[in-house]
Parts: C-alpha cells; sequence; structure tokens
C-alpha cells in the first residue's frame, strides 16, 4: 500500500539508503515499516513478493512462506511470475501460429483448384514434343559433338571468284551421297568452299571418288592434314627473344636430338618486361618437352605447357575471326549485353557463347561466367575439336 503522511519525514529506502517519500511502496505487512522508491522495485523482483504498489520485505515474505508451509503450500512468487510470463508468450505465439495456419490453408486451397488445369494442359503439351527435346544434354554429351577429323573432305573452286554458297549448291546438285554409298554427317562453309564430314573412311573414299568423277575438273578434293602440337614457353627475357638463333640456342641448353627443322617459332607475345614463345614442335619433341614440364632458355628456367590457337573477336566475343571482320552487334563479355564490358552495370555473369551452345545442341552447360572464363564449356568443346585435329603421333 503506498506510503501515508503519518511516516516520519526521514525514512529511508532499504535498497538505495536514500529519502523516501509519502509516494513510494511500503511493505504490504502493516506491521513493517519499510519503504522503498518505485525505482528500487524492478530491482529486487527476483527476492520480493511485489505486486503493483504493494511488496513484501525479505524478513516478511519469509514469515508468509512458513505460513503457506504450515497449511501445506509453498510459494516462490518470483517464478511464479516468470512462469506466468512465459505462458502468456506462449499462448499469444499459439495464436499467431494458428492464423498463419489458416491462412496457409485457404492458399492451399486455391492452388489445388487451379493445379489440375496446368497439369493437363502441361502433359497435353509435352505429349506432342520430340524426344529429343526432353532429354537435355549435359556437357559430357555436348564434347562428343565435334568434327570427325579422320573423315573430312574439303572441297575447293579453282575459281577464286566463285563463292562457298555456289560451291555448296553445286555439289549438292551434281553429287548424291546415296549414290555413291557414302553416310555424310553434315556440311560446313569454308572459304573458296565447303567441308564434308563423313561417317567413316569408307564413306569418305565413295564419296571422294564419286565427287572427283562428276565435278573433279572443276574442284579441288583434299583431306585436311593435322595440325603440328604447339608449347608455349612462359617468361623468356628480352635478350634471349631478340636473339637471332633462339631456336638453335633452345635445342643446345636443352640437349635435344632434333633439328632446326623440328622447331619452329609461331609467335613471341610480350608481357611485362618478359616473352611468351610460342614454338611448333614435332609430335616426338612435344611428349618429350611436355613430360619434363621445362626448357633451360639463356639464363633462366622457363616453364612450358601446350597452346591452342583459337581466334577470337572482342566485339562479339565469338571465335572463328577478328574484330576487323565483324559483322555481328557488339556483345558484353560479362553479361551477354549489347554494350561494352566498360560500360556494364550487372552484377550477374552470362556467358553469351555458352548460352548460344545450348540452344544450338539443346544442352544445359553453366551459363554464369563470363567468356573469359578458361572453365567455359564452349571454349573447352572448341579445345577438344582442335585437340582432335593435332597429329600427336
Amino acid at each position: 500500500m503506498m506510503a501515508g503522511n503519518s511516516d516520519p519525514p526521514d525514512k529511508k529506502c532499504r535498497y538505495c539508503g536514500k529519502l523516501v517519500s509519502t509516494n513510494d511502496i511500503k511493505c504490504i505487512n502493516p506491521k513493517c515499516d519499510i519503504t522503498i522508491h518505485i525505482k528500487c522495485a524492478d530491482a529486487i523482483l527476483r527476492v520480493v513478493d511485489f505486486d503493483k504498489n504493494c511488496f513484501r520485505c525479505r524478513k516478511c515474505l519469509e514469515e508468509y512462506n512458513c505460513e503457506l508451509k504450515s497449511k501445506g503450500k509453498c510459494e516462490s512468487n518470483s517464478d511464479t511470475m516468470l512462469l506466468n510470463k512465459e505462458i502468456e508468450c506462449l499462448t499469444r505465439e499459439k495464436q499467431i501460429l494458428e492464423k498463419y495456419v489458416n491462412e496457409l490453408e485457404y492458399l492451399n486451397a486455391i492452388l489445388k483448384s487451379k493445379v489440375p488445369v496446368s497439369a493437363t494442359s502441361l502433359s497435353q503439351t509435352s505429349s506432342f514434343l520430340p524426344q529429343s527435346d526432353k532429354n537435355v544434354k549435359s556437357y559430357s554429351a555436348a564434347a562428343k559433338i565435334k568434327v570427325n577429323s579422320d573423315s573430312v573432305l574439303l572441297v575447293r573452286s579453282m575459281n577464286q571468284n566463285i563463292k562457298n554458297i555456289q560451291v555448296e549448291a553445286d555439289i549438292k546438285s551434281k553429287v548424291n551421297p546415296r549414290a555413291a554409298n557414302a553416310n555424310v554427317v553434315g556440311t560446313k562453309l569454308i572459304k573458296n568452299g565447303i567441308l564434308i564430314n563423313c561417317s567413316d573412311s569408307a564413306s569418305l573414299d565413295n564419296l571422294k571418288k564419286c565427287i572427283n568423277s562428276k565435278v573433279g575438273k572443276a574442284y579441288t578434293v583434299t583431306e585436311p592434314k593435322k595440325f603440328k602440337p604447339r608449347l608455349m614457353i612462359h617468361n623468356v627475357s628480352s635478350s634471349s627473344v631478340e636473339q637471332p638463333n633462339l631456336i638453335n640456342e633452345i635445342i643446345e641448353a636443352n640437349q635435344l636430338n632434333v633439328t632446326t627443322n623440328d622447331l619452329k617459332i609461331i609467335t613471341k607475345m610480350k608481357y611485362k618486361d618478359v616473352f611468351n614463345v610460342v614454338l611448333e614442335t614435332s609430335a616426338e619433341l612435344f611428349h618429350d618437352i611436355t613430360n619434363k614440364g621445362f626448357l633451360y632458355v639463356g639464363w633462366v628456367k622457363c616453364y612450358v605447357k601446350e597452346h591452342f590457337s583459337l581466334t577470337k573477336c572482342f566485339k562479339c566475343c565469338k571465335f572463328g575471326h577478328h574484330k576487323t571482320d565483324c559483322h555481328s552487334e557488339i556483345t558484353c563479355p560479362k553479361c551477354s549485353g549489347p554494350h561494352e564490358k566498360n560500360a556494364c552495370t550487372s552484377e550477374s555473369l552470362c556467358c553469351n557463347n555458352c548460352k548460344l551452345f545450348n540452344s544450338r545442341f539443346k544442352l544445359n552447360v553453366s551459363t554464369d561466367h563470363s567468356t573469359n572464363s578458361p572453365n567455359c564449356s564452349y571454349l573447352l568443346n572448341r579445345i577438344d575439336n582442335l585437340k582432335s585435329r593435332t597429329d600427336y603421333g
């Protein structure tokens, strides 16, 4: 109960020791004269019996509990209050969860009413799709989609003014693969002619004889030669690169049992203060050097790895041509958008080559990378095709 005006003016708070006023809280026991400040009530909530403007001091609380114990009861008011608060919170939480459950059940009922129509239309649509559209290929399957370099014919016109489209039309109109007993996988336009990919060597021989007999006077029919393997020597010093007899120096420094005809410098690419030198070698020498992993060039031990010469356009990011010969729209190498890389504001990556790769061959290779990524599936496929056209012995 509230302390009355009869309390002496010098009465002090039992908790903080400061003077109390008539507005502070007095022990509920009428025989006790202990008074505390209202602000001190929160601090002693766990050790006294407190309820609104009334509290029971420690001594009175012990007497009160002893009295209850003698009647077969025992009370710890602070624990009781905490439990009541927890029960109140759990009750509120239960009410909120019940509300959410009711809302979810309502939404579920709405969705169930729409699913049968969608499922029926989907099953009806998918039944008309070809089987190849349903089974999406991965990169392992994509790697198999490559030109069979052992069964390829190159047909070129002897007249340099005739376009490759005219060559293709003339060959297809005059030569019948079935009559020649040849299985053709596909054709591709090349400079001044076409490339014909046969299923096997027997088909290649039959088709070659047929083309020579039908139109042999106007066209040259040849089989492509395989490339020699190439190596890149890293971090060659400028003093070594400038030497005119660099090939002889490499042969002597590494005690290679070859002649200068087995090694050929393709290009020298400057990188800061050093050069990366690309060499073309024989198959046997290629294996010897790659197994060792390095070459001594001048005063430096230079590491070596296989090099693949792939032409890439810096405008459309596609392979096979340079920027000066590009007729496509500009493509961002980061997000595949129609803008320059330095103008790109996108935070997501998308490889345009892999996106077109998926569209052409019905694949699902990853596109969440830039076109410059060394792990690009399309780039790896191009390298695999180049390897198939390289003579490793």
